[in-house]
């Protein structure tokens, strides 16, 4: 897309490569916000673009992508897992739990005091999404 040359440099996580990128051992990086965010407000690390289609209200100073590189969007998902032995019974109640907290994110307390809060600070949204009902 834009022609540009990055070089993949294996790290076991985004802990180690936030360690490398702060020593200086690489010169940038993709990161979750979540995970990245706090280390730009301490003044670590400097913000240079977002990857979401539009610019996030919490960061309306922080360009997209998008804007130098039309087209470019990239979105996380992430997941709940359990390993495959777990009893049915147990993702029923995990289900469960999960989807209280996620109801009680939505409503409870400002916003900057809840878990909505936390991911509306880096563009995220609190949902659920259903799979496996059987």
């Amino acid at each position: 897309m834009a022609r540009v040359k990055l070089r993949a440099i294996p790290y076991r996580g985004s802990a180690p490569a936030l360690q490398g990128l702060l020593a200086g051992d690489v010169d940038l990086m993709f990161d979750n916000l979540g995970v990245s965010l706090p280390l730009v407000e301490a003044g670590n690390l400097k913000l240079l673009a977002v990857a979401s289609s539009r610019r996030l209200p919490s960061l309306p100073d922080v360009p997209t992508i998008a804007e130098t590189l039309v087209g470019f969007e990239a979105v996380a998902w992430y997941a709940i897992v359990t390993p495959p032995g777990t009893a049915k019974k147990h993702h029923r109640q995990d289900q469960c739990r999960c989807e209280r907290s996620a109801a009680a994110a939505r409503i409870a307390g400002p916003p900057q005091e809840t878990l909505r809060g936390d991911l509306w600070r880096i563009g995220g949204e609190v949902g659920a999404v259903h799979a496996g009902r059987g």
